[in-house]
């Protein structure tokens, strides 16, 4: 009876430690991530919270110490501004498949560990100039597969660590002149599977993918004109390149260096006038 109650309080005892150790455990993880709980339905993980298929129509709170942010097949329409202040070790944000419309200034203000940003798959339509703010440590950001029809010229700027940069399937016919002109870091560019009308307009565009090819990867096709769709837009000529009525625009300088950039003020000239061309050639004064 000593030998079987002795081993009955052993029993009780190990059983009590190990329940105590786990409680202890949860503790800890639910103090590394943060203070917040769990947002409802949700999986939280320490490092990562997943909510997927909730039918979310905003952007749940989560703990401040997450690095993995999974909000794949929602219904979100809007990423207001300061959603994810707080959330300073964060290092990839997960938001594709959802039902995105907008991101608002400053969406993801203080992330600046964010690595990878996933938005492809969404309904955007708009960004603000200012929405990657902040995003200095960023270094892969998918658009793709969205509604985007406009870009500002400002809407990369200071994102210097950006390496790949995917645009490919949206509703973007043209694109400002120096809309990557600070994206010193760059390997990878896609703007393939959109609407770009290949003209005058994106003259600066076609010198430009012309001056890197081989430095990064990037593709680009021309939608309209008829004459010019399907090809690519670095293999296409300056003098075929033209608006409205014949007027072909003058090219913008492009810096060999891309952190250089410098406006550019068009200079019209009359295509078929040989003199007023070769005039322009001798000067290097296109676009200036």
């Amino acid at each position: 009876m000593g030998r079987s109650h002795y081993l009955t309080v052993m029993l009780v005892v190990t059983t009590w430690i190990l329940l105590t150790s786990l409680s202890e455990r949860k503790a800890v993880a639910q103090r590394r991530i943060g203070s917040r709980m769990c947002p409802s339905g949700c999986l939280c993980f320490i490092t990562t919270v997943r909510c997927m298929h909730l039918g979310l129509d905003h952007i749940p709170r989560v703990p401040p110490e997450t690095r993995i942010l999974d909000l794949r097949f929602n219904r979100i329409r809007n990423i207001p501004s300061s959603t994810f202040q707080g959330m300073w070790n964060l290092n990839t944000l997960l938001l594709n498949n959802n039902h995105i419309r907008a991101i608002s200034e400053d969406a993801f203000h203080g992330l600046t560990s964010l690595k990878y940003l996933y938005l492809y798959k969404n309904k955007i339509q708009t960004i603000h100039k200012r929405a990657f703010n902040g995003l200095i440590s960023l270094e892969q950001l998918y658009l793709h597969d969205n509604e985007i029809r406009t870009l500002s010229a400002n809407t990369f700027t200071n994102l210097p660590k950006l390496e790949r940069l995917f645009l490919h399937n949206n509703m973007l016919a043209t694109l400002p002149n120096g809309l990557f002109s600070t994206l010193t870091s760059l390997k990878r560019l896609r703007l393939d599977s959109n609407k770009l009308q290949c003209d005058c307009h994106l003259i600066w565009l076609s010198k430009l993918l012309k001056t890197l090819n081989g430095r990064i990867q990037a593709a680009a096709t021309c939608y309209n004109p008829k004459s010019l769709s399907g090809r690519s837009l670095a293999s296409v000529s300056t003098s075929e390149l033209t608006c409205v009525g014949g007027v072909v625009v003058g090219t913008p300088y492009i810096a060999t260096n891309p952190e250089d950039h410098l406006p550019g003020r068009h200079v019209a000239h009359d295509p078929n006038n040989y003199h007023a061309k070769q005039s322009v050639r001798n000067k290097n004064i296109l676009g200036y």
